[in-house]
């Protein structure tokens, strides 16, 4: 009697199969880690996790602590909007160190957005 195909690869998505397209599969919970063992850097993996352990509670509230930062990330473009027309300092070389730190901030927060 010859073997059942296997059904399940074929529809489940763990599987690569037809719901997540044929040969992609999704990436595993840790794959920064699975990377850094991959590229040999397994031993300075293990020394990052026993010189900062709160390398592992940041791994386990990942969720709370991405909502954290983009409730940080909305307050602080909020703050940015509301002081968009604030005065600068008179003295042409403060105000144009004010209005390129401005400059900067936004840019520096634009690209925090997009990442």
């Amino acid at each position: 009697m010859p073997p059942k195909p296997n059904t399940k690869a074929k529809n489940d998505p763990c599987f690569g199969g037809a719901r997540r397209g044929i040969g992609r599969r999704p990436a595993p919970p840790h794959w920064s880690a699975a990377l850094l063992v991959a590229i040999g850097a397994g031993a300075a993996l293990s020394g990052l996790v026993s010189a900062f352990p709160q390398l592992v509670w940041l791994s386990e509230h990942k969720t709370g602590l991405f909502g954290f930062a983009g409730v940080a990330l909305f307050a602080s473009g909020a703050l940015q909007w509301h002081n968009r027309y604030a005065a600068c300092p008179i003295d042409p070389a403060l105000r144009s160190a004010c209005l390129r730190t401005r400059r900067v901030s936004l840019w520096t927060w634009t690209f925090s957005v997009l990442v």
